[in-house]
């Protein structure tokens, strides 16, 4: 994909008014660092935006003045020796200069590739580490959501906000669910098999619950969304795992990516998961479901 395709699609999404085309006077430019520290060269993209009224001779001392998000600290000054900065574009506007980030990012899945110190993709309008943690929340393409990670700790004051919003409000009636669904439990047994008993029966060596090691997966032949057991997972190639973006292919087999730690368990590799996948072939889901479907 062309720089120009891809801003033409970004112009299309609907949330193309949270960006500012606004011209405001200042330089807003993307950045290349090249570190040559590394055996291979490792580098990072990013974005800047000077302070309005700052003064500067060039963009390359502007950016020596500012501290970056990347890992390294490239601000210190006994280290600029060992970086290469080249300012790749500049923009009269901060929309222009996001979205040329962004098409970068995309283009090298900066995220993913070793060659990059990024740990997420910038998009028009947030980041994507989705591949990154199995956990995010983030969206491939154009999309994508600004989340730390970290848990959020709410003050007392929005504690008793909160409080005050729910007065008034009805809560559900328990007193309406049936008193032998109650004593009813499903259990699922080593094969996977769901059954439906009472709960004084309810074996924990010989059944589990239903949520117990079960996870929700969406079959891709017939696009259907269910909960299954882990056993039915594993033993399902057509199910994947909601959110699943990655799969590889080795020696003509498909594999999910919750399938490679057993597969290299029966491989004897000894390697870490992460090295192991930079080294077969990653597929997408089309490619994916003509293999195993």
């Amino acid at each position: 994909m062309t720089y120009s395709i891809y801003k033409n699609l970004v112009l299309q999404d609907e949330r193309i008014k949270k960006l500012n085309f606004k011209p405001d006077g200042r330089e807003h430019y993307v950045y290349r660092i090249t570190d040559y520290t590394r055996t291979e060269k490792e580098h990072y993209y990013g974005s800047h935006t000077p302070e309005k009224g700052k003064k500067y001779n060039s963009l390359i001392e502007e950016f020596w003045t500012y501290k970056t998000s990347s890992k390294y600290n490239v601000l210190n000054e006994n280290k600029k020796e060992n970086y290469k900065v080249k300012i790749l574009k500049v923009f009269d506007n901060p929309a222009d200069k996001i979205i040329y980030e962004a098409f970068l990012h995309q283009y090298f899945n900066v995220k993913l590739s070793n060659k990059f110190w990024n740990k997420s993709n910038q998009t028009a309008f947030g980041y994507d580490t989705t591949g990154c943690e199995p956990w995010n929340k983030g969206k491939t393409g154009l999309g994508g959501y600004r989340h730390s990670g970290t848990k959020r700790v709410w003050s007392e004051d929005h504690k008793r906000k909160l409080s005050s919003k729910m007065i008034g409000h009805k809560k559900s009636n328990t007193e309406n669910y049936s008193i032998s669904s109650k004593d009813m439990v499903v259990v699922v047994d080593d094969k996977g098999n769901k059954t439906k008993i009472k709960r004084e029966d309810w074996n924990k060596d010989t059944h589990r619950s239903i949520m117990e090691g079960s996870l929700t997966a969406t079959n891709i032949k017939t696009n259907i969304k269910t909960r299954v057991s882990k056993f039915e997972f594993d033993n399902n190639k057509l199910l994947i795992a909601n959110g699943s973006k990655w799969f590889y292919e080795i020696n003509g087999m498909g594999y999910r990516n919750s399938d490679l730690p057993k597969l290299m368990e029966s491989l004897n590799i000894s390697c870490s998961v992460q090295t192991y996948k930079k080294k077969i072939k990653k597929i997408n889901l089309q490619e994916y479901s003509l293999i195993v479907g």
